[in-house]
């Protein structure tokens, strides 16, 4: 992930807002808290809890991640570090979760670069309360 998102998911990880989570969201820190994490930055020194501060550059880092042993995805968070991947052509699959909520501003999810990906769906499904999830792979 890149620092801004590194930095707003903390929030998860301080036991001063854990102390006013209901249910789910105990849930989803706990989910989120015991997830690894590679955070790209120019100007962070140092990360805490799962994170760890990446040292080599992204196609070094993805292509470590990727060679490591086990199954599993690795998942891209923040738009400007995804456009740098998706420059780099290292995207495989693009999962878009749309949610029941405007806020504007914000970097765009799909920068306009004059890139032009091909994509096939492999999957829709709708959440109770709105939020849907689209995934993409990529066609190359």
């Amino acid at each position: 992930m890149g620092r801004r998102l590194y930095e707003t998911m903390t929030y998860w990880e301080d036991p001063a807002n854990a102390a006013s989570f209901d249910a789910a969201e105990r849930e989803w820190a706990d989910l989120w808290n015991a997830l690894p994490k590679l955070v790209f930055s120019r100007t962070l020194t140092e990360v805490t809890g799962a994170a760890t501060l990446a040292t080599e550059d992204l196609a070094t880092e993805i292509a470590r991640l990727k060679s490591l042993p086990g199954d599993g995805d690795l998942a891209i968070g923040g738009a400007d570090l995804a456009h740098q991947i998706a420059a780099l052509d290292l995207i495989d699959e693009y999962q878009v979760l749309v949610n029941p909520a405007v806020a504007g501003g914000g970097v765009p999810y799909f920068a306009h670069d004059g890139r032009h990906e091909r994509l096939t769906l492999v999957e829709h499904r709708a959440f109770d309360g709105g939020t849907v999830l689209l995934r993409y792979r990529v066609e190359r």
